[in-house]
């Protein structure tokens, strides 16, 4: 057998060619992602405190309420630009007329800076939940975890 390259090539004959490195791709794929269930045996998760769940589960419906606002504040002003053309009956369309999108937006705004103003107090650790809430939410917790043991 010959040489693996011409003759006439630039590379050394002894020189090892150049390996590729692997790079890892930027977003592993699903597969390879860690899943909850997949945590080793003997090794329990941490899990949010109930107070902390708690406390985020009350803001959640506070971005409910902001987005319901937000709702309406919309359908106020495509109704003004008439851009919405869908049919609405004559109550609607007076009531749309009354409604003040000022207040609404000032609504939604004071709304959103409480959830802002409540999530910095949690994350800070300053969190103010009822302690009977708490004892039940561990129950529960407890009582999932007991049956997820019967399994």
């Amino acid at each position: 057998m010959g040489p693996r390259h011409p003759v006439n090539s630039t590379r050394v004959r002894k020189e090892r060619p150049v390996q590729r490195l692997r790079r890892e791709p930027a977003h592993p794929k699903p597969s390879k992602l860690r899943k909850v269930h997949d945590a080793p045996r003997g090794q329990a998760l941490v899990r949010v405190p109930a107070n902390v769940e708690i406390a985020i589960h009350e803001e959640r419906g506070s971005l409910i309420e902001a987005i319901s606002i937000l709702f309406g504040l919309h359908s106020i002003l495509c109704r003004n630009l008439a851009q919405d053309e869908s049919e609405v009956s004559e109550d609607v369309e007076d009531a749309v007329k009354w409604a003040d999108s000022t207040k609404l937006s000032e609504m939604l705004l004071v709304k959103l800076h409480t959830v802002l103003k409540n999530l910095e107090s949690i994350a800070s650790g300053d969190i103010n939940v009822d302690p009977e809430d708490v004892a039940m939410a561990e129950a529960v917790r407890e009582q999932s975890q007991i049956q997820r043991g019967a399994e």
